[in-house]
This record gives C-alpha cells, sequence and structure tokens, in this order.
C-alpha cells in the first residue's frame, strides 16, 4: 500500500468523525446497519452474476442515482460483504473530500490511486491501529496475519491489506483459494497488481492445497506477467491460506536459509511532484527513467496512453487493448 493511499484513507476517516453522520465504532461493528443513517447512500443486496467476475471486491458503487447506491453480493461470505461495503463506501466518501479530489485528480493513474485509498480505508475501519500493531510487532508473517483473522471480526481482506500496510518491504499479502488461485492480493510498495483468479504454480500451488511452505516463489499477476523471485511463507487459515511475498529480507528469514541477494532499490527525481523517490520497480522501456511511484511519471513525454479509459465495470483505467472495440465502456474481465 503506497504512503499516499494510506494518508487519504485517512483523510476519508476524519471526514466520517467530522461529519457526525454514521458512527465510526457501529461502522466497525455493522457497516450495513450503520450507513442506514446516511441519507445520501443506499445500499442493496444483489445476486453475484450482476457484478463483475474478475473484481475481488463483492460490491459496485453507483454515483448517478439518487441518492448515491452500492449493490453487494448477497452470496459472498460476511466478511468479504462488511468489507466490500466498506470500500465502496470510500468512493462515496472521496466524492465528498476536496483534498482527495485534489490528489485523483492530479494523479496519472487516478483509478487505481482510488482503488488503493478505498482498501485502506475499509480496513482501517475494520482493523485498527493498536490491533495492527500489536499482530506485527515482530514483522508481517503469514501466521501472524492468520493470528489477527481469528482474532478480530474483520474480513480476510481487510486483515490482508493491514498487513501488506505494515510492511517495510515491497511485497504482497495474497489470499490463496483451494483451486490455487489467487483471490485477494493486497499490496506493500509500488508493485503491480494481481488479477483475482490467477492461477499459481510451484509453491503458491502447494501452499493452497494447505502444505506450510518458505522458500521462493514467482506471483502469477495474471494475463502472462509474473513478478520477480519473492520471499515467500504460507500459514493455513480457516477460510483460506495466506502468502506473504516480500522482494527483500522478510521477517521469517532468520529461521530459513532463503535467499541471499535482493534486488536494491533505486532512487530517483519526478519532476511531476517535484520530489524525491525509492523505488524496485524497473526502468522505463522507453525513456530509461525511473517511474515515480505516486504519480507514474517517467521521462517519456506522453503521460498517458491513447485511447485509454475507465471500466465502467471495475473503474481501473484500462489500455485500449482491454477493450472489444474502441466505443466500448466495459473491459474484456468485466464483460
Amino acid at each position: 500500500m503506497s504512503r499516499q493511499a494510506a494518508q487519504l484513507a485517512e483523510l476519508l476517516l476524519e471526514q466520517v468523525r467530522s461529519a457526525g453522520v454514521v458512527k465510526l465504532e457501529e461502522l466497525s461493528r455493522e457497516p450495513r446497519g450503520a450507513l442506514q443513517a446516511d441519507s445520501s447512500i443506499q445500499v442493496t443486496w444483489v445476486p453475484a452474476e450482476r457484478l463483475p467476475p474478475a473484481c475481488s471486491i463483492a460490491a459496485t458503487y453507483d454515483s448517478s442515482t439518487s441518492p448515491a447506491s452500492i449493490a453487494v453480493a448477497e452470496d459472498a461470505s460476511f466478511g468479504r460483504r462488511r468489507f466490500s461495503l466498506l470500500h465502496e463506501y470510500g468512493h462515496h466518501l472521496c466524492n465528498q473530500v476536496f483534498a482527495v479530489l485534489e490528489e485523483l485528480f492530479a494523479h496519472r493513474r487516478a483509478a487505481e490511486l482510488e482503488e488503493k485509498v478505498c482498501d485502506a480505508f475499509a480496513s482501517r475501519v475494520l482493523v485498527p491501529e493498536a490491533a495492527r500493531e500489536l499482530a506485527f510487532s515482530d514483522g508481517v508473517t503469514a501466521r501472524a496475519v492468520v493470528d489477527l483473522m481469528e482474532a478480530c471480526s474483520a474480513s480476510a481482506q481487510a486483515v490482508a491489506v493491514a498487513a501488506a500496510e505494515s510492511m517495510s518491504e515491497p511485497g504482497y499479502v495474497v489470499l490463496l483459494n483451494p483451486a490455487g488461485a489467487a483471490e485477494f492480493a493486497a499490496r506493500s510498495g509500488g508493485v503491480f497488481p494481481a488479477r483475482r483468479g490467477a492461477p499459481q504454480a510451484g509453491l503458491l500451488k502447494r501452499a493452497a492445497a494447505g502444505a506450510v511452505v518458505r522458500g521462493v516463489a514467482h506471483l502469477d499477476l495474471g494475463g502472462g506477467s509474473t513478478t520477480r523471485e519473492l520471499n515467500i511463507e504460507s500459514a493455513v487459515a480457516q477460510t483460506c491460506v495466506v502468502a506473504v511475498m516480500v522482494d527483500g529480507p522478510a521477517p521469517w528469514m532468520q529461521f530459513s536459509a532463503g535467499r541471499t541477494a535482493y534486488s536494491a532499490p533505486n532512487d530517483g527525481w519526478c519532476d511531476n511532484c517535484t520530489a524525491a523517490f525509492t523505488t524496485y520497480q524497473a526502468a522505463c522501456d522507453s525513456c530509461g527513467d525511473l517511474k515515480c511511484p505516486t504519480c507514474g511519471a517517467c521521462g517519456c513525454g506522453c503521460k498517458a496512453i491513447a485511447g485509454e479509459r475507465r471500466c465502467t465495470g471495475c473503474f481501473i483505467v484500462q489500455p485500449p487493448r482491454a477493450y472489444e472495440s474502441a466505443t466500448a465502456s466495459r473491459c474484456r474481465d468485466c464483460d
């Protein structure tokens, strides 16, 4: 999770506190009941087939209705419904906080940043800071993530996001299903997103089958893309398998041989943000400059891909090749 997303999520929390319409404690305990106090939003339960199948969030937000509406998959698990509802409420709050809108408007990948902000908001509501600090006082390990899942009422997704935000190195906290696919992948640092349902192989597939593993593995991001080798540790939870993947020294490394060499971070300067940054991402293939982890800019004159647009299904800015035609409003994954 990026520092910028975490900061903007805090602004959304402050909006809830200062507005006084919804009680934050009630929102944490029972989101649907708490949101009945907010007349600007309406929540409905819908069949799962009405939602984008490849989306890790089991809900959608529609600001074009009056009041604005959130549709939540009725057959999703209790925890996933709560996390998804709060995530979509985060989208609603983004439209009410001018400082957040300013940051999103100025960001090259505004839709992607907004998704991170809403994930962070939902996680902060469900997993308070004190619980995070206690759970990950010795670092983010797979066992620590599972222990936090069992100790609190938050969904696995909310705990995964909290864990990723607590990591000191770039990487992922992945929730694997029994079929060996990534159901959800919370991110730490400027790593690339993983598509929901992306099938895994090797150690991750063994982990999904219930084996507790430690070693080195790639994460399949979907669409033929994979990460570099990452340190991995897994643990079995009641509803899923948790895999913590780290690009760098991991908390469990003192107990495991693991890797002996890591990718060193690179220091750069962003003219767009007028700020220095550190990134683990490779340089741009076109211009050779490092990409800023905050705004995504590099040395290329073109700041965006011609024809890219936000999908009305998953709300992610997608390149032209992700759509069936030049006039399509939903990407192939959502159709």
